[in-house]
């Protein structure tokens, strides 16, 4: 059975409204989502960022992402996302 550590990230989330919907978005991973208020951007915002995580991971090329991002294994991380 593989056992998985769970790291986390800390990052950015900038929100704003846009017409009827409010925008969600993370500068560090250049990642974007929306929602009807600016809850759930922001929830649909973490969920599409573990879905690339994952997805990166299963492609092998997740530290190429998180690198590219400026993260590093070395640093401590978190998955608080502040905004």
């Amino acid at each position: 059975m593989k056992v998985r550590t769970m790291k986390r990230i800390i990052a950015t989330v900038e929100i704003w409204k846009e017409g009827g919907m409010f925008t969600a978005y993370c500068h560090e991973l250049d990642i974007a989502s929306c929602g009807h208020t600016p809850d759930e951007a922001k929830k649909n915002l973490e969920e599409v960022i573990e879905i690339q995580i994952e997805e990166t991971a299963k492609l092998g090329i997740l530290n190429i992402f998180l690198a590219e991002a400026g993260y590093s294994q070395k640093m401590k991380c978190s998955r608080q996302i502040r905004s």
